[in-house]
């Protein structure tokens, strides 16, 4: 079987290369955590949203008057997009701790089969992560709306302000999952070691992440083109049935959308883990050192 070597440097051509490597060497290992703790969660996002927004979409085509006049008819539809977008929310958090979990693991020379010992200590891991990323997230919330009525009468100086400073914070804590998972240190430890390792790489950590989530953006609404072509056959759009089954329509295409979105974001964490291995490769030289020792 063909083996992916992860601590080597990298540049932005070869991260994307070895991200579709990484799936198609490590595809049968990472299949079994994904479907048991990714998967259910996963159909359930696209199922709620597409539903909830489907249906929504389909009440406004038909009679748009009736969510002014009587809004309590849609009630159940917000409720679907909101418990939708909690699950969203949920599946991002799974694929992110399987995916850093896995590569974890792969560093180490072994994807264990069990998933019990697969999982060990991943929950906890991914609970405190979403925890770091709330505290950091709720302060800076709080300046935004601090920023933003000081400079209330000059809102653009306060967005030219703020975004920059929302995107730099971004890029440089990318890959604190990644370094919490892999190397098993500590919280402050990863945000340290993701702060650093970003010193001097901030660009093409940017690039790594916006150039991979373009290319499987784009996968994912490809793949909406052949559901749509399906649908529209089935409901015949020639003879008008389309109208009466606008709401259902848009529904499958949110909820492909939404499918296809999650799942294709698991190739953007691997992507950053590999950027890790990268930039730590650069930094550190552990996987020179380690040749070495073999020798």
């Amino acid at each position: 079987m063909q083996k992916l070597e992860l601590d080597k440097p990298r540049d932005l051509g070869q991260i994307i290369g070895d991200t579709f490597t990484y799936i198609r060497v490590h595809n049968v290992t990472l299949l079994k955590p994904f479907a048991v703790y990714v998967l259910p969660s996963l159909l359930l996002a696209a199922l709620l949203l597409g539903g909830g927004l489907g249906s929504l979409f389909g009440t406004a085509f038909q009679d748009p008057v009736l969510i002014e006049s009587d809004p309590s008819q849609v009630i159940g539809s917000g409720a679907a997009v909101f418990f939708g977008i909690v699950a969203v929310f949920i599946t991002t958090w799974l694929l992110l701790a399987v995916v850093h979990q896995h590569m974890m693991h792969t560093s180490k020379g072994d994807v264990p089969a069990n998933l019990s010992e697969f999982s060990r200590g991943m929950f906890l891991k991914s609970l405190i992560l979403v925890a770091i990323y709330i505290g950091i997230a709720v302060p800076l919330y709080f300046l935004m709306i601090i920023l933003f009525l000081i400079l209330q009468e000059f809102v653009f100086i306060a967005i030219m302000v703020f975004f920059p400073l929302m995107i730099y914070i971004a890029v440089k804590l990318m890959l604190f999952p990644a370094a919490y998972f892999i190397e098993n240190s500590t919280p402050v430890e990863a945000l340290r070691r993701s702060w650093d390792l970003t010193r001097d790489n901030f660009w093409i950590t940017f690039g790594v992440y916006f150039v991979i989530a373009l290319i499987f953006g784009m996968l994912s609404y490809l793949m909406i083109i052949p559901v749509l072509i399906i649908f529209g056959l089935i409901v015949g759009i020639g003879d008008g049935a389309l109208d009466q089954n606008m709401g259902a329509f848009m529904g499958v295409v949110y909820a492909v959308m939404y499918f296809f979105q999650l799942i294709f974001s698991s190739a953007q964490f691997i992507s950053l883990g590999l950027h890790f291995f990268n930039l730590r490769e650069r930094k550190d030289g552990s996987g020179l050192r380690s040749q070495i020792d073999q020798l």
